[in-house]
């Protein structure tokens, strides 16, 4: 018979501090603190540039259109479904419109990092004001 206590299976769960007589940590991901460096940036949209929007917007919206394309190819096929080059046709331009509709109402955070990122690399510069090169040591 193997010893369970051995091999980790003593009951307990393996994120319990039993052996300690201090509090629990704090061990799931949702519990643990965030950093200031790795906050989610807080976008005003309304004081964006409409062409950085867009560009982020569009971004979101063809990341999400990716994503919902791999996930559709996980599920295994089937004899028995009625699937037919029209319904993946079908499929597929409804997962866009979905994708485009979510990126537009705000969708999963994306287009948010992604002005956050420009805005603070000075993209939103007019054009023919570059910002300035960094000169190499």
């Amino acid at each position: 018979m193997i010893n369970r206590s051995v091999l980790g299976f003593s009951g307990e769960s393996p994120f319990s501090n039993a052996s300690q007589t201090e509090p629990r940590e704090k061990t799931l991901a949702r519990d643990a603190q965030v950093s200031p460096s790795h906050q989610l940036p807080q976008v005003d949209r309304t004081k964006v540039d409409p062409k950085i929007l867009e560009a982020a917007e569009g971004m979101e919206e063809m990341f999400i259109d990716y994503m919902m394309r791999v996930m559709r190819q996980t599920v295994p096929k089937n004899e028995m479904d009625l699937e037919s080059p029209a319904t993946e046709i079908y499929r597929s331009m409804m997962d866009s419109e979905n994708s485009k509709k979510a990126a537009h109402a705000g969708g999963i955070g994306l287009s948010d990092q992604i002005i956050a990122y420009l805005q603070g690399r000075s993209y939103h510069l007019p054009q023919g004001h570059a910002a300035p090169m960094k000169e190499k040591p």
